[in-house]
């Protein structure tokens, strides 16, 4: 195994095969750690790069807090002990019959575990009121989350922050 040093000293490693990459200092080195290119190559010693360790532990943090805000978004919701899909279609669905319903209206409504209810267009408000309200309270979890993790330095720190929104 070979090394390549580039101009932050980030270690990039290269095998036999692609030694004939021009422009490359090539560098043999024996005792090459596991993961190299976690790794800063200073004056003939293999230095942890701690920085780029913590950037990509923080990009994989904030991708699993999308995560679980989209998970959260979508939990069913449950109304006069019917449980309701809260999914975007269903929002949309549910948006647009709130709008074409009369004051004094009704539908007949296919819960998520398959029941059919009816629901008048003020259960329908209530519902749509109440789920901006949840997924409000997540997205400000969210927008939290990701602050918090951004602001933090500690390694330890990073790989232990807790990136769950409910």
């Amino acid at each position: 195994m070979y090394i390549y040093k580039n101009e932050k000293n980030e270690v990039i490693t290269f095998s036999e095969n692609e030694l004939n990459i021009p422009n490359l200092k090539k560098v043999k080195v024996d005792n090459i750690p596991e993961n190299p290119t976690n790794y800063l190559y200073i004056n003939g010693v293999f230095k942890l790069n701690e920085e780029k360790i913590k950037r990509n532990i923080i990009a994989k943090k904030l991708k699993e807090i999308e995560e679980n805000y989209k998970k959260a978004i979508t939990q069913p919701y449950i109304y006069n002990g019917n449980k309701f899909e809260t999914d975007e279609k269903s929002l949309d669905i549910l948006n647009k019959v709130i709008v074409a319903l009369p004051d004094n209206g009704s539908i007949t409504w296919r819960t998520a575990d398959n029941k059919m209810v009816t629901l008048t267009k003020q259960d329908l408000l209530i519902i749509a009121q109440e789920l901006l309200q949840r997924n409000q309270t997540y997205f400000l979890k969210r927008c939290e989350l990701k602050d918090k993790l951004k602001s933090l330095d500690n390694l330890e720190d990073i790989k232990s922050f807790d990136t769950s929104i409910i």
